[in-house]
């Protein structure tokens, strides 16, 4: 009996599933045939993050700091020098005289050292003012005068010589009497007669 139910179960299974069958056919049988396009997908790259940039640095490296271009020291030109001196006269009572000295009455190792010095710094111009012989005669006596101009001239002239030029200004003494008057006292006055005379011989 129950080999007859499971005989019976199984064909109806058989039924159902060829009924089934018979529909999916004919489902087929009746779509409509549609073509299938294919579709191309195209996968997109996956966009990257950006970056900074790396900043370009520049690196300072120390360096020796160049000694600075010396500037040469302007040269000192110079156009005209001179020198100035005066009183190259004695006296008779000064004890370290030589001979000659005590005759003309001049200093000559003072003006010789006065010349020097004007030679080697070059001058340009010899400017004696005054008092260059004793003078003081008692009656402007051209005479002592001259003898003693005569030396100093004899002096200078070795300036000339060295391409320096001379100028003598007259003093109280080539301008200048001494005598004593009436009463015994001192008296010094310049004279026309002296002032003249010099003029002739200071022109040198």
């Amino acid at each position: 009996m129950k080999q007859s139910k499971n005989i019976l179960s199984i064909a109806a299974l058989a039924v159902v599933c060829t009924m089934a069958w018979s529909g999916i056919s004919a489902s087929f049988a009746a779509a409509p045939l549609t073509s299938v396009k294919a579709k191309t997908v195209v996968s997109k790259p996956t966009p990257k993050k950006a970056t900074a940039t790396p900043k370009a640095t520049t690196t300072i490296v120390p360096t020796a700091t160049p000694e600075p271009t010396p500037v040469p020291t302007p040269v000192d030109i110079r156009l005209f020098s001179f020198t100035t001196v005066g009183d190259s006269r004695t006296d008779d009572t000064v004890q370290v005289l030589s001979s000659q000295d005590k005759i003309w009455l001049n200093n000559t190792p003072v003006m010789q050292r006065m010349m020097d010095d004007a030679v080697s710094n070059h001058s340009n111009l010899f400017l004696f003012n005054g008092d260059m012989i004793m003078g003081y005669t008692p009656d402007s006596n051209t005479n002592i005068l001259n003898r003693q101009y005569a030396y100093w001239r004899g002096l200078v002239a070795q300036l000339f010589e060295k391409g320096v030029y001379v100028i003598p200004v007259p003093g109280n003494h080539e301008t200048q009497d001494k005598y004593k008057d009436a009463n015994g006292k001192t008296v010094k006055k310049a004279t026309v007669a002296n002032k003249t005379h010099g003029a002739t011989i200071w022109a040198i």
